[in-house]
């Protein structure tokens, strides 16, 4: 996911798992590590990752294999 400023998060392990095609904004919270992202050097995994639906719908599901978001430093919304 695509944090604020730009910064990509590894969100993989989130519990519960996100579901992209549901259509609807999550809150993704977690701590961010040094463990290496197997989505590519520039994400930075969170660890004990937790997602939550925001009751919202987006305009347009994202792709499966990919999430625009907005938050803060170990925090990623989309």
């Amino acid at each position: 996911m695509k944090g604020q400023g730009g910064k990509l998060y590894d969100v993989t392990n989130a519990s519960p798992k996100i579901n992209l095609s549901s259509g609807h904004a999550v809150s993704v919270t977690g701590s961010e590590t040094t463990t290496p992202s197997a989505c590519g050097a520039a994400a930075t995994v969170l660890a004990d990752a937790q997602s939550s639906e925001l009751g919202m719908k987006c305009g347009i599901a994202a792709p499966p294999a990919a999430a625009s978001a907005a938050g803060d430093k170990g925090k990623a919304a989309g």
